[in-house]
Parts: C-alpha cells; sequence; structure tokens
C-alpha cells in the first residue's frame, strides 16, 4: 500500500496539489516526494502536523465552528459545512473542500 500511494504521490503535477490526512503518519515523509502542492487537512485544528504546517506557511484545512477553514499561514477561508451532509463523512467534505480551494474554485462550487 505504501507503494501505491508513494507512485500516487509522485504522479502529481508540478501544478497539481494532493490534499493528505494528517492521521496517517506514513504520508508525512511520502508527502516529500510530491511535485505539486500538499494541503494537509484534520478536523481538529490543533493536530500538530497542521499546527507545524502553518508555522511553515503550508497549506491545511480543519473545521471550526461549523466551517472548514482552508489556511496558508495566517490567511484563512471558510466555507460552511452543508447542513446535510448526506452520505459523505466529514473528513471526506474536508478533502473536497480543501482540493477546491487550492484549485482555486469559487466558494459557491464548494
Amino acid at each position: 500500500q505504501q507503494r501505491i500511494l508513494a507512485a500516487q504521490l509522485r504522479s502529481v503535477r508540478a501544478d497539481g496539489v494532493a490534499v493528505l490526512a494528517a492521521d496517517c503518519a506514513p504520508l508525512e515523509s511520502l508527502a516529500l516526494t510530491c511535485p505539486g502542492q500538499v494541503v494537509w487537512v484534520h478536523a481538529d485544528e490543533q493536530h500538530p502536523l497542521l499546527q507545524s504546517q502553518r508555522q511553515a506557511n503550508g497549506r491545511l484545512a480543519f473545521v471550526r465552528d461549523g466551517h472548514v477553514v482552508c489556511a496558508q499561514g495566517t490567511e484563512e477561508t471558510a466555507v460552511p459545512l452543508p447542513h446535510s451532509m448526506g452520505d459523505w463523512a466529514l473528513n471526506e467534505w474536508l478533502a473536497v473542500a480543501a482540493a477546491g480551494w487550492a484549485m482555486q474554485w469559487p466558494l459557491a462550487a464548494l
């Protein structure tokens, strides 16, 4: 499985984005092989990896007060969580919102 993840990360284009779960420890070292940008996601903004990313002016996304907050350094963009997420889990919605933000989609599309 780690070889598959490594191959997927290496296949991200230089102008592309990989959205990675901060609670998956093997991804931390594999992310270094990604030619594109990386956005780390976790529901808890106090997660240590998100905190270190924020200090390094990296991209991250988390949940605060019913919103997905996408951040780079001190700059934040908040997207409200939908009232009903259907069959989507919170971490899935978080990843989709982070990907859309990273690709500069209009917030209304999210």
